[in-house]
């Protein structure tokens, strides 16, 4: 995890004038602190040891009024310009991101944390702790260059105890890194296996396996329970190390500053300036410490964001020959883990796969990698040669067809959402509904993703018929006959059998027996270990 990367600064435009804007304002605050420090010391001073009336102290105590108020001022305008920067670079960050979602083969489960909460854990980088950084630099060499100027044996202190600080840090930041790295990906995980489970949950009610899953959704708040703990008890126990050396530092040059009181080397009011100021030499380093363990999380968000930004889709030349086979070689995929061991098979043309595993394996998953939707760990899809994620996009997307458990229809009319801007005739479109056992809905009727009026079984039919109007080189169903009945089901069946005839390579995840019996070959997954 580096502290301070170029490449977030280049794409955040906002980011350089939040530095620019919290330095000046660090700097006038610093400043006010010297002036406030110098007030204050001469009006103990002077009102103790001299014994001069409040008359006479005039000056210094509106000063002292005056500095404060630059330095709340200062401050206020830091936190309001920090805050509005940060949004900013965040909102410019989000738009980059979804971009590059829109053109990678990321899940939307994986994104959600990233589009969500990941990005907004940046502004706290951006508007905080960047600034913050310069700051810790700027600061400590202006007070004790002034504190020199005063008393060179306080900066000799200075000099040998602010070091620590940043060396202290350097050790924290690597154990937190691979804390938050840990957090992180079990919060995903929740992320992705919860959306696997309500994807599949009325197959899970169907089979009596829902409540099964109680205990790995248990397991699993538990993990990412004690990976946040682990990341808070880091976080104090640096709070705790820097305030310990920032607290024993200042006691040194106290007692340093007593022991030349009492002997006379130097003065009451110099003495308290230089013990009021102090601890502002350290503030910076010690909030640098502090933002930089609010930020942990936005800055492991863009780590797992930055490949995704700089992935670009290559275009390989498209082959019009018909595909002879879909190979996976070494396949390997998931959320941030792999799923299951590595996946090697051969799905020829004229062949019926079924992907058959337990609940959470990573079918459905598996089928958005050979759709060229999702980008494998390791290994890769291959065919006639080339790489499934390398191929032009809209050519390849051409040639598959792709069915998941809940395919958007679009909203219009059924005969819209059949031909989805091709070409085919009012008999086509009822030939091809018949044909997966839909033998009375009107074409005209209404489809609308967002409101339904179908039911799950109906719609997955229909996004099978309406690859039946376009011919597909593969055809890639996630459990097709889930959800309807038996009659259904035989039609669905028969309509995987033309499909084979026709040379097509047909991969299905498949839970039902009957699918399983219908296939050529089935590809059973075993959980990753």
């Amino acid at each position: 995890m580096r502290p301070l990367d170029p490449e977030l600064i280049r794409r955040s435009g906002a980011v350089k004038g939040a530095i620019a804007a919290t330095v000046f304002t660090g700097l006038v605050s610093a400043a006010a602190s010297v002036v406030q420090a110098a007030a204050a010391a001469a009006v103990i001073s002077r009102a103790f040891l001299q014994h001069q009336p409040v008359a006479a102290l005039t000056t210094q105590l509106v000063a002292f009024a005056a500095a404060w108020f630059v330095r709340s001022t200062a401050n206020t305008v830091q936190d309001v310009w920090a805050r509005r920067s940060g949004l900013r670079a965040v909102a410019a960050l989000r738009r980059d991101l979804a971009a590059a979602y829109g053109r990678s083969d990321a899940a939307p489960e994986a994104m959600f944390p990233l589009l969500s909460r990941g990005i907004d854990a940046l502004e706290v980088y951006v508007a905080r702790y960047l600034p913050q950084l310069v700051l810790a630099i700027l600061v400590p060499v202006g007070l004790g260059a002034w504190i020199l100027r005063n008393d060179p044996w306080t900066a000799v202190i200075l000099v040998i105890t602010i070091p620590l600080i940043p060396v202290f840090m350097a050790l924290i930041g690597w154990f937190t890194d691979s804390a938050v790295t840990k957090q992180w990906s079990s919060v995903s995980r929740i992320t992705e296996v919860v959306t696997d489970l309500f994807t599949g949950l009325p197959d899970l009610l169907i089979f009596d396996r829902a409540k099964s899953q109680a205990e790995l959704i248990h397991k699993l708040g538990s993990d990412a329970t004690h990976a946040t703990m682990r990341v808070l008890r880091i976080s104090f126990l640096s709070s705790f190390a820097l305030e310990l050396i920032a607290t024993i530092s200042v006691a040194i040059m106290a007692l340093g500053i007593g022991l030349r009181l009492t002997s006379g080397n130097i003065d009451l009011e110099t003495g308290l300036m230089i013990l009021i100021l102090a601890p502002e030499v350290y503030l910076p380093l010690r909030q640098v410490g502090t933002q930089f363990h609010a930020a942990v999380e936005g800055m492991e968000a863009w780590k797992q964001a930055q490949p995704m930004l700089a992935q670009q889709r290559t275009a390989a030349e498209y082959i019009d020959a018909p595909l002879k086979s879909l190979k996976l070689r070494d396949l390997s995929f998931g959320y941030g883990s792999a799923l299951t061991a590595p996946v090697t098979a051969k799905l020829k043309r004229g062949t019926v796969t079924t992907i058959t595993g337990h609940s959470g394996v990573g079918k459905s998953t598996l089928l958005r990698t050979l759709a060229g939707l999702m980008a494998p760990i390791a290994g890769e899809v291959t065919v006639s040669g080339h790489s499934v994620h390398a191929l032009d996009e809209r050519a390849w997307f051409d040639r598959v067809g792709y069915v998941p458990q809940h395919p958007w229809l679009g909203h219009g009319t059924l005969r819209d959402a059949l031909t989805s801007g091709r070409e085919a005739s009012d008999a086509e479109c009822s030939a091809a509904l018949a044909a997966v056992g839909l033998l009375d809905l009107p074409l005209e009727a209404r489809i609308d993703d967002l409101s339904g009026g179908f039911s799950v079984g109906q719609r997955r039919r229909i996004a099978l018929a309406r690859y039946r109007l376009r011919k597909c080189d593969i055809l890639l169903l996630d459990e097709p006959t889930a959800a309807v009945d038996a009659e259904s089901e035989a039609a669905i069946l028969h309509v995987l059998e033309e499909w084979r005839a026709q040379g097509a390579i047909v991969v299905v995840v498949a839970h039902r027996q009957a699918l399983v019996q219908a296939a050529t070959q089935v590809l059973h997954l075993e959980r990753a270990r």
